[in-house]
């Protein structure tokens, strides 16, 4: 009898020191950073999207010799992270996680003949923290929104307001009722940010600010000026000054890019202790088949500007280094070197483009910034973008 009576303390005991193991609390939904991603995102989306008017402006101006007036296009994207190896508390202790991000976001953009152009944008992110156990298992989900607004007057002014919002997280226990615990910054309610930008397109200057309202404190203020450009003997050189509230940190970053067409390259360095955070060298290699304008012109040689029938790809790999005080801190990593790389395509006719990207890689310095615990993961990203318009 009393061996019965001890064993069954004994496999008590051993579910409760299961249980009870010590973990931290996971902050992969952390307001501040949540908010930062999806600017991020937003950024990601406009960027393809000024290239691919660019792009459409210099046919023109290339064939009809006149400046492009007036355009209207609408453009939208999906992508999809994974991220595995994630060490996640629960009611049972440290389990591995997955992270598994989707994010949408659409754009309208009209440009009126007299220079003003006028922007409407939506992102949206639904975030997933997934154990990596058995189907049907514990998860956490935390969405997020952003609506923005953004005006232009020809290159000289640029203006956008936008309103950030965080969904409370929601937690869904598994069939055995293991549940996934989240750390101290993740929000427990509904809360909004305010994201404001101003800046000059012609010498792509802009600042911007991103605050909570109900907490106007410097933990909820990142601000920066960045892209500033600096033209020398054909290179491309850029620089960016960033204050991170969440960290107490400000940060320098200086990139050239263009060197033999191939090789780019960024360095950037933390106020605080004045060190090195990252470095990144970068290889991209692009080629295009089909029909430029020029190909198509002798067919039509009374048409004022003739369409182009392209297939355009590229692929790229960098190396990168990071070493931030705040996931020192927070994480206690140091010194992570990383690789990257990926592929893109895109068929292009002009009026309908759509293009592909995929990329793999570890230690990508812009995700660990948004995400310290993203160090040491594997990443894979896809992405599918589409434009319809001119």
């Amino acid at each position: 009898m009393r061996r019965v009576v001890f064993v069954i303390l004994f496999m008590v005991g051993l579910d409760v020191s299961a249980q009870s193991v010590p973990c931290a609390g996971t902050d992969v939904f952390s307001e501040s950073r949540k908010a930062r991603r999806i600017v991020s995102d937003y950024d990601g989306l406009r960027a393809i999207h000024q290239r691919d008017l660019s792009r459409l402006d210099l046919l023109w101006e290339r064939q009809t010799g006149r400046e492009k007036r007036g355009s209207g296009s609408v453009a939208g994207f999906v992508a999809w992270t994974k991220e595995l190896g994630y060490e996640t508390c629960t009611t049972r202790g440290a389990q591995l996680a997955s992270l598994n991000p989707w994010t949408l976001g659409a754009l309208g953009h009209a440009r009126l003949p007299f220079g003003l152009s006028i922007e409407a944008a939506s992102v949206v992110v639904f975030e997933r923290l997934e154990l990596q156990t058995a189907a049907q298992n514990a998860s956490v989900r935390a969405d997020e929104s952003m609506l923005s607004l953004r005006l232009s007057l020809h290159d000289w002014a640029d203006v956008q307001g936008a309103w950030i919002e965080s969904e409370a997280v929601q937690s869904f226990p598994g069939p055995d009722g293991e549940e996934i615990l989240v750390g101290a910054q993740t929000p427990e309610s509904e809360t909004g940010r305010l994201f404001f930008a101003m800046g000059v397109p012609a010498l792509s200057l802009r600042t911007y600010v991103i605050w909570d309202p109900s907490d106007v404190s410097p933990a909820t203020i990142s601000l920066g000026v960045r892209d500033f450009p600096i033209l020398y003997k054909g290179l491309e050189a850029t620089a960016l000054v960033e204050y991170r509230g969440d960290e107490e940190q400000g940060i320098l970053r200086l990139g050239v890019g263009n060197v033999l067409d191939v090789f780019s390259a960024e360095l950037g360095a933390e106020h605080r202790s004045v060190k090195l955070r990252h470095a990144v060298l970068r290889a991209e290699l692009g080629k295009s088949w089909g029909w430029e304008p020029e190909d198509l012109a002798e067919y039509a040689p009374d048409q004022e500007a003739s369409p182009r029938f392209a297939f355009d790809a590229g692929v790229w790999g960098q190396a990168t280094y990071f070493n931030s005080e705040y996931m020192q801190l927070s994480q206690g990593e140091s010194h992570l070197w990383g690789f990257q790389a990926g592929f893109w395509a895109s068929p292009d006719i002009t009026i309908w483009v759509n293009r592909i990207d995929f990329s793999f890689g570890l230690n990508q310095p812009e995700r660990l910034e948004d995400l310290s615990e993203s160090a040491g993961h594997w990443s894979i990203n896809v992405q599918l973008y589409s434009r319809f318009g001119l």
